[in-house]
């Protein structure tokens, strides 16, 4: 086996490096990706937060409407009604003064204008489009990189095979023709294997296998907060739901304390059952959309897909079902890729 020359040593010095560079930025590009993928859904998040409280105080400041239409008829019986033990009278206002305050913060973590991009600097508001721009444009280096990376690494290696077939030929001339004497071991001498098709293939196996197993990490990941989250939803409908048997059955005792009692206290117990009655009325309603918004999380039915699309939901129960297919499908797929390199180092021991 013949020294390699200083241009084939050089050749394979820029094969080398480049192929561990390239280990280097597809570790980055699973990264960013990643990344970007979990600014996506905090921006979701935001925006349904919103929504709902929206909701809510819409419905709320109608409630409050209402009874302030009723202060000029009776004024102390309504203001005691709204102010009484911690109700509407302090609920309402401070929910739609939370409201107002999550839609500031919501813009000024979203918004692309410049004027809620310098508000999140003041507001120590991290800039959800600024940090997704700039995850994007990370990517886009990174995947530059990755095809000049293999062009350069394409072009190195048709130039090594071509140079290393010229210098083989007139080194078996020279031996032959007793002009030189035969080199000392190549691989003693490099610090670098032989390049050849095996080697080729088993670095695609290593880098194929190295994306698939950060993607199965990503998956993973992704499957557990869905589940977790998907818990969330359930639970919050089961409190809503107990929530409003709890008001309806007091209601329903109210009704029967008023049946049954003939003295003073009637007209009160009228009223709360009233006050019980409305305000499980709004509990319901609340339900009711609170039901909409986390059926696409609990269901992958054609409604639910259907509410998904119309609020831009995503990792919904329909992606929770087809990651787990996915997952299924990368595992089967990396034990045959492990096959593989097993089989690469098998046969050739310098492939580690």
């Amino acid at each position: 086996m013949r020294v390699a020359t200083q241009e084939e040593d050089e050749l394979l010095r820029k094969i080398s490096h480049v192929v561990d560079q390239n280990y280097i930025l597809e570790n980055d590009l699973i990264y960013h990706e990643s990344q970007t993928k979990g600014i996506k859904e905090q921006k979701r998040q935001s925006t349904v937060r919103v929504f709902v409280c929206l909701i809510i105080s819409i419905i709320l400041a109608v409630v409050l409407a209402a009874f302030l239409i009723h202060i000029p008829s009776d004024p102390a019986l309504t203001v005691s009604l709204l102010f009484a033990s911690g109700g509407l009278g302090f609920f309402g206002p401070g929910f739609i003064i939370y409201t107002i305050i999550v839609g500031i913060r919501h813009f000024a973590k979203t918004s692309s204008s410049d004027f809620w991009i310098k508000r999140s600097d003041k507001m120590h508001i991290e800039n959800l489009y600024f940090l997704e721009k700039t995850r994007i444009s990370n990517i886009r280096s990174i995947k530059k990189s990755l095809r000049d990376n293999n062009a350069n690494l394409e072009e190195w290696l048709d130039s090594y095979f071509k140079l290393k077939e010229i210098n083989d030929k007139k080194y078996d001339e020279d031996v032959a023709a007793g002009k030189r004497r035969p080199d000392f071991n190549f691989e003693a001498y490099n610090s670098y294997i032989d390049i050849d098709n095996d080697w080729i293939n088993f670095n695609k196996l290593r880098v194929r296998d190295l994306r698939l197993k950060g993607r199965k990490n990503a998956i993973e990941k992704d499957l557990e907060r869905m589940a977790l989250f998907e818990e969330k939803c359930k639970e919050s409908i089961r409190w809503f739901i107990l929530l409003a048997f709890v008001i309806f059955g007091m209601a329903v005792l109210m009704l029967f304390a008023y049946i049954y009692d003939t003295g003073e206290l009637r007209g009160m117990i009228m009223l709360a059952a009233s006050f019980f009655i409305a305000v499980g009325g709004i509990v319901l309603i609340i339900n009711l959309i609170n039901l909409i918004f986390r059926l696409p999380f609990l269901s992958d039915s054609k409604f639910a897909s259907g509410i998904a699309e119309k609020l831009g939901y995503e990792e919904t129960k329909k992606d929770f079902n087809r990651l787990r297919e996915e997952i299924a499908g990368i595992d089967k797929e990396l034990i045959e890729v492990a096959a593989s390199i097993k089989e690469y180092r098998d046969k050739n021991a310098e492939l580690q």
